[in-house]
């Protein structure tokens, strides 16, 4: 029996991969949601700090009642003194949370519901408590985004919290979504009645920063928002994506003549430079938004891989943004696109996301850069 366990146990956890299970055969992103639908978010929280927070994103996130939005609050709270894990649903029938709860929960309850009741023909809210050990909670954040096919899942970023950075970089690894790590430094929470949200994405070319581009693009739609979107462009033209080209191309027609947008593009020669461009604009927004993942021999960020730890969560970008070197006060949201797609499905092609005719003028007149100087 000694032998038998010694040889299956390991033979099992080499061969089974739980997170095989979160794969999906359709993209759940916001770069592939089609215009006028739902955006499902996932929201989930820990402390009481991150109520307000979360609400002022989905604030900005733009619901109307041509673009809805459906958030699940996710109240996360350590397993202790019980032997099973617990997913509790509360129900909208009931006034008021279970009185078995903690405290906490039911101000997550009671906070999200009044809001949601608040716009209710724009933004519907269902609210979750998962109690569960920090080993398996991320199961509970996965398996709720994808029974309620989601297409984005926030979750905070914890600094030095070691078992819930594991729990972080689990959901970041298996989610059937996107996901975004937010680094909350305070200022959003403080805008929630303000009447102008400033807002920028920084764009370094990739999978991750089409998707921030594409939250962001959603965003201008709130008439609070005011968005700057900043491209990071190599001194070396080859290292320019065709894809990255066409669907900032997109977004350019699709913002063009409104006031709110401002565009800018900076060349750099490494990541020193990138860095030393945030650096001079960290301070003028209240959100920042950036892609998780770059290519690795970019030149936008060379030499800062050199930082790289194996505890590393948010990339290079966003490890400056969640180090003492970062002097703003900004929210910032670090933006991980869907990666569990089972290979060669129907919808793993994002170039069929760019519409036609942006499609056909970009080919026609050899660049982006073409297109817009014809359109403006």
């Amino acid at each position: 029996m000694l032998i038998i366990t010694g040889v299956i146990t390991p033979l099992v956890r080499a061969l089974y991969d739980p997170s095989k299970k979160y794969m999906t055969y359709k993209r759940r992103t916001i770069l592939q949601l089609k215009p006028n639908t739902e955006l499902r978010l996932l929201a989930c929280i820990h402390s009481g700090d991150h109520i307000p927070a979360m609400m002022s994103i989905v604030e900005v996130s733009n619901h109307t009642q041509q673009n809805p939005i459906g958030v699940y609050v996710l109240h996360l709270i350590e397993l202790l003194g019980r032997s099973t894990t617990l997913l509790i649903s509360h129900d909208e029938r009931y006034k008021t949370p279970p009185s078995n709860l903690v405290s906490l929960s039911q101000r997550v309850v009671l906070a999200f519901r009044n809001y949601g009741k608040k716009y209710k023909d724009s933004l519907s809210v269902q609210s979750y408590t998962s109690i569960s050990s920090y080993e398996t909670m991320d199961d509970d954040v996965c398996t709720l985004a994808l029974k309620k096919r989601v297409s984005l899942i926030i979750i905070p970023f914890y600094e030095k919290w070691a078992p819930l950075r594991s729990m972080n970089s689990n959901v970041l690894n298996k989610a059937p979504c996107s996901v975004a790590v937010t680094v909350d430094r305070g200022l959003l929470r403080s805008y929630k009645h303000a009447t102008e949200f400033s807002v920028v994405v920084f764009f370094l070319g990739g999978a991750d920063d089409r998707e921030t581009l594409a939250y962001g693009t959603r965003m201008v739609g709130n008439v609070k928002v005011k968005l700057t979107v900043v491209r990071f462009l190599p001194y070396q033209k080859a290292w320019e994506s065709q894809l990255d080209n066409i669907v900032m191309a997109d977004f350019r027609v699709k913002t063009l003549g409104n006031e709110r947008v401002t565009y800018r593009e900076e060349v750099v020669m490494d990541g020193g430079k990138t860095v030393s461009v945030i650096r001079s604009m960290e301070s003028d927004y209240q959100l920042i938004m950036v892609g998780r993942r770059h290519e690795e021999e970019s030149p936008l960020i060379e030499g800062l891989l050199e930082w790289k730890n194996e505890e590393t969560l948010l990339g290079p970008i966003g490890d400056y943004f969640a180090s003492s070197d970062f002097q703003g006060s900004a929210t910032v949201m670090v933006v991980q696109q869907q990666t569990n797609v089972v290979p060669g499905s129907s919808d793993d092609n994002l170039e069929d996301l760019i519409p036609l005719e942006i499609r056909a003028s970009h080919d026609q007149e050899g660049g982006s850069r073409r297109v817009l100087i014809q359109k403006e």
